[in-house]
């Protein structure tokens, strides 16, 4: 599990986590920093988007070249109005 913040946590799609969390839960999600990649929540500049989303909860957002999706999936768990899209 990664904690980000005070609620958010993201977790493998097995993992078992407090219920008072926001979880994002991802298929093919490292657990540890060792096999950290862009996109899972260990690499510095995804860990900073997902804490800012945490702390603004934007109403309304726009991701582009999404990835795996976990700023979009993030920022709509916390309530907010999500479009996201890869570009190839």
């Amino acid at each position: 599990m990664i904690r980000i913040g005070q609620r958010l946590a993201i977790v493998n799609e097995i993992e078992d986590v407090p219920a008072d969390l926001v979880v994002v839960r991802l298929k093919t999600c490292p657990v540890t920093p060792d096999f950290a990649m862009e996109g899972y929540g260990w690499e510095p500049a995804t860990r900073a988007m997902l804490e800012e989303i945490e702390n603004t909860r934007p109403a309304r957002m726009l991701d582009i070249g999404t990835g795996t999706g976990i700023l979009a999936i993030a920022a709509e768990k916390l309530g907010g109005s999500i479009g996201a899209t890869e570009m190839y």
